[in-house]
């Protein structure tokens, strides 16, 4: 509650290297070229001290390094170490609900993303004889749509084959939502229920996002 992030905001006076705190959770991330090999360790040790002051209490086994790069030979780094155990190296780690892959590929969060969408969509598929369209079109919007753009703004250079994985979620709603034939042109059942594609709307989201950047609309971060 608001008493526990009064107790943990101090916690970023503590590090050289950059944090980031959301509740519990928090994440220490730097760029090698910016710091010392050593410099993770030290804000680890540092940390651990803060915690043992402040009775705040931090898991090694539950916590977890991630190198991200596009470098075919991944650079040899120092393993890091936090009471003396060292974190375990991972290739993909979910932060805030958006899964970072160590080579800065989109394709495993889309397609968890894709599989939560499926299930939902299978059922409603089983309510299309049931439900009108309004109602069929304000549950995709409601409660499969955001699933399909949560975050889309960071996600957005993802591949061609994962966007269009993304569509065909939305195409097959929109087949429901309409009642089209298998068949009918995409193009007509969207113009018919006035959507416009998920790649359209996530070039929107950036720049509505930008935008808010530009005029100070944004937090400073």
């Amino acid at each position: 509650g608001p008493l526990f992030l009064v107790n943990i905001n101090d916690i970023t006076d503590t590090v050289q290297t950059n944090i980031g705190l959301f509740a519990d959770d928090t994440t220490l991330y730097a760029i090698p070229d910016d710091v010392t090999d050593n410099t993770l360790n030290l804000d680890l040790q540092s940390i651990l001290q803060w915690s043992k002051q402040w009775l705040v209490t931090f898991s090694p086994p539950k916590t977890e390094t991630l190198t991200a790069t596009l470098k075919h030979e991944v650079p040899n780094y120092p393993p890091l170490v936090m009471e003396n155990a060292i974190l375990d190296e991972t290739s993909e780690h979910k932060h805030l609900g958006v899964i970072i892959s160590s080579n800065l590929s989109w394709s495993k969060h889309i397609a968890e993303i894709v599989k939560k969408a499926s299930r939902r969509l299978d059922i409603l598929t089983g309510l299309k004889h049931r439900l009108d369209r309004c109602s069929l079109q304000t549950m995709y919007f409601s409660f499969i749509r955001p699933l399909l753009e949560y975050a889309d703004v960071l996600w957005d250079g993802c591949s061609q084959k994962d966007s269009d994985t993304l569509e065909l979620i939305q195409r097959r709603a929109a087949r429901i939502v309409s009642g089209a034939i298998r068949g009918t042109p995409i193009a007509n059942m969207y113009k018919e229920l006035g959507w416009e594609p998920l790649s359209k709307r996530r070039e929107r989201h950036k720049l509505v996002l930008f935008y808010k950047i530009a005029h100070n609309m944004t937090p400073n971060f």
